[in-house]
């Protein structure tokens, strides 16, 4: 099994942990899709759908540790 390491937060440093979306009780699947969310300030990535033809939470990891460089040329970007 692999182990998916997550950043903090980026808005709250809070730690960051992989939740499964609850199905509504039309859905015949205990755990149809995945996510990961703050424990702290509850922000979370959109749920990616588990598939056999890829891994779920491989994606949303990404998604969570992607960050956006704020800096230009050694600046904020602030004027």
């Amino acid at each position: 099994m692999h182990k998916y390491n997550l950043k903090p937060c980026p808005f709250c440093g809070g730690i960051a942990e992989f939740k499964l979306l609850a199905p509504s009780i039309f859905e015949s699947n205990s755990d149809t899709a995945i996510y990961v969310e703050c424990s702290n300030c509850k922000i979370r990535t959109k749920s990616v759908e588990k598939s056999i033809d890829y891994t779920a939470k491989e994606i949303v990891a990404e998604i969570w540790n992607t960050r956006k460089n704020t800096l230009v040329n050694g600046s904020n970007g602030i004027k």
